[in-house]
Order: structure tokens, then sequence, then C-alpha cells
């Protein structure tokens, strides 16, 4: 039995961590993703970079968890799907 990667056009929001990073960068990519963040995550300037936002790594687990709870499929590329902590 193979397992297939997760296809990113499932995902509405890909998150780009690798390893211990200390920086996570969220990208969203629905439609229903990039009017949330739009309207409900408030970044400062600096923190925009390419379609992406970068958040410390100490609340982005929360962000996470907020985006997962609101129904967003998250995709970390390298890693697959995230799942909520319970």
């Amino acid at each position: 039995m193979s397992v297939s990667k997760p296809a990113l056009q499932d995902a509405d929001v890909l998150v780009h961590a690798e390893g211990f990073a200390t920086i996570w960068m969220f990208e969203p990519v629905s439609d229903e993703a990039v009017e949330f963040f739009a309207e409900n995550i408030v970044a400062e300037d600096w923190q925009h970079f390419s379609g992406k936002i970068a958040v410390d790594h100490r609340p982005a687990r929360d962000l996470a968890n907020e985006l997962y709870v609101q129904g967003f499929r998250i995709l970390n590329p390298r890693y697959g799907w995230f799942v909520a902590d319970h």
C-alpha cells in the first residue's frame, strides 16, 4: 500500500515551517482563506512577505488551531495535514 502526498489544491492555508523553525509562514491559498485573513488576521507590515504572513513560532500554533476550528484545511507541504491540539 502506498501513501500519496497531500494534494496542495485541497488546502486552504499552507504553513511553511521546517524543522525547528522559529518563524512559521502562513499562506492563504483558497478564496475563503484569503478573505478570512484580510478580515480577521492583524499583522504588522513587516510580517507580510509575498502573500504570506510571518508568525513567531510561539503564537503560530494557536493561530493554526484557530484556523482549524474555523474549518480551514491546513497543510505543511513537507510534513502533511495539520490536526488541532486537543
